[in-house]
This record gives C-alpha cells, structure tokens and sequence, in this order.
C-alpha cells in the first residue's frame, strides 16, 4: 500500500507492494532542476571515469530530486570502458552553490532509444526510452554502485532536458545498470512533463533479499 517516508528533501510517495516480489516503487518531485555543463566541464567529466571527448554523445547535466548526479551521455559502446572515478566531481568546476542537495556522483549512460523517432514527433503519445548505465560515487566509499534510485530518478529530469524524453506527456523509461560490474539490475521510471519541464517522476524496482531483521522497541521506563 501507499506510504510515505520522511527524509532530508520532506515526505516521499513509496507504494510497498503486497507480494515482496514486486517491485516497490517512489515517486519524487525536481529539486534541482537540469543544469547544462560547458562542452568542457562534460569532456573533464569523460576523462574523470576513463572516457575521452570521442566518447560523450550529448549534453552533460546536473540534475536531481534529493540527491543531485552529473549525468554524462556516452555512446553505447563506451559504457563498459568507464571506471570508477579518479578524482571528485567538484574538481570539475561546477557551480555547486545553486544546488538544492550534494552532488553525489557521475551517471554515465548511454541512450539505446535514439535510432527511434524523435519524442517530439509522437505529439502527446506516451514513449518508452532504454538506457544503459553505471553510476560512480567517488569520496563515499562506493567506487561504483549496481541500482542507484537516487539517480535513476533524476535522470528522468535528464531525459526531458535532453530531448530524449517527450515535452509535454509521460514517458517510460527503463535502465540496466551494474552488468558490467558483474551485479546487473533493472529499474524502471516514469517522467512526467509540462511544456518541456519535468514535473514529477516515479521510480521502480525489487531486491534479492539476503537477510532481513527486526528490531524490537524497548519498554517505556516508568
């Protein structure tokens, strides 16, 4: 059922499924609004996980609905040659002052969609984009991270942005992430736009479980 859960950026919309096989899923509103990087701060961002200028496929952004990513589109081929990150996205050059919340890490991706029609041209049809993607999160302790909620949610906020995604209608989208680092996952979201703004995006996906716990809450002492 419907539940909400209270964080840093106020009450988020979870709907717990009643099968623990399905997937759960979230529903977050922008807080940081797509941000365009310079065609030089996306090619530093390149070479930060391995990759050259030959590598980007379009704009690079900073975008995000709690936790706020930079994402780079790469083509798809360069997906699997990225590495973990050799240094912080703040070396970079990046504004980060204007920021709503901490820019965490760096989304690469890649479009698999793009061959398809433009958004644009399907009028207020609902589109449906697959990505490809690794998510790095140097400083943290996290050199790479296998599904990433956080990030797929403000990638639909990219999408939208870059064009990917339709301008005033809902667009699925569907990510794989964490093959290559041999933990492969599926999430799949939803963006919702208005007038070529993102306004809302809703989030899925399921665990494996591997443990589970309980914790018991002490009496009151009197």
């Amino acid at each position: 059922g419907a539940r909400a859960q209270s964080c840093g950026v106020g009450l988020i919309k979870v709907e717990v499924p009643a099968d623990p096989q399905d997937p759960v899923a979230l529903t977050a509103t922008p807080r940081d609004a797509p941000s365009r990087l310079t065609t030089t701060q996306a090619e530093r961002a390149a070479t930060l996980v391995g990759l050259d200028r030959g590598d980007v496929a379009g704009a690079a952004f900073t975008a995000g609905c709690g936790l706020t990513w930079l994402y780079l589109r790469v083509t798809p081929t360069a997906v699997s040659r990225a590495r973990a990150a050799s240094g912080l996205v703040v070396e970079l050059g990046i504004d980060s002052a204007s920021l709503l919340d901490p820019l965490e890490g760096v989304c690469v991706y890649a479009d698999l969609s793009a061959d398809g029609p433009a958004p644009s041209q399907l009028g207020g049809e609902s589109t449906q984009v697959s990505v490809n993607a690794r998510v790095f999160v140097p400083g943290p302790g996290v050199p790479e991270d296998p599904a990433t909620g956080s990030a797929a949610a403000g990638l639909g906020l990219v999408l939208v942005a870059s064009g990917s995604a339709a301008p005033a209608a809902s667009t699925s989208y569907q990510i794989t992430q964490g093959v290559d680092m041999g933990r492969p996952s599926l999430l799949s979201g939803t963006v919702e736009a208005v007038d070529g703004t993102a306004v809302r995006c809703r989030v899925a996906g399921q665990v494996v479980a591997v443990a589970s716990g309980t914790i018991a809450i002490p009496p009151s002492q009197p």
